[in-house]
């Protein structure tokens, strides 16, 4: 029976010195970056303003989601091409569903060390989209010229600041 808890015990010790992100996923993965339309020339950049590809969509480059001990990785897309506004998004790293199974596998070492030094805490998504609007250049009565777009170029969330110009 000694035996028998003392086997338990070591591979109670064992489990607990795991930690679950890093053994069920990778801190580094390949990362898709689409556009609408597709075809344009982009420049991914870390926060830190390092440019670190460039390319035209679809652009896959495989990204880090760490950005240091507890730090999420955070990149800048500009998007480009002939005939439409240049677009910026970001991307940002999430934390990765396999790191609270910490709580019940990998224990305070998974948790506080293993996961976050590794950087497998943080998951990027596998695609990440740009929409560039068409710009077309209107001239107003009063002759100020503004770029006119179309309202499904403009994001849900801004069309509520829209200003009615005649």
């Amino acid at each position: 029976m000694k035996v028998l808890y003392r086997h338990l015990g070591l591979s109670l010790a064992a489990i607990s010195m795991c930690s679950c992100a890093s053994i069920v996923s990778r801190s580094s993965r390949p990362v898709t970056i689409t556009s609408s339309p597709t075809g344009a020339k982009v420049t991914l950049s870390k926060s830190s303003g390092t440019v670190i590809q460039t390319g035209e969509t679809p652009l896959t480059v495989t990204l880090d989601a760490s950005n240091g001990f507890f730090k999420k990785a955070k990149y800048k897309v500009e998007a480009s091409k002939d005939g439409y506004d240049t677009s910026t998004t970001e991307i940002s790293a999430r934390v990765n569903g396999w790191y609270a199974g910490n709580i019940l596998f990998g224990g305070v070492i998974g948790l506080l060390i293993v996961d976050p030094a590794t950087g497998a805490m943080w998951k990027l998504d596998e695609t990440y989209s740009v929409n560039l609007p068409s710009a077309k250049k209107v001239t107003l009565k009063s002759g100020k010229v503004v770029n006119a777009l179309a309202l499904n170029d403009i994001p849900l969330h801004m069309r509520g600041n829209l200003v009615r110009v005649e």
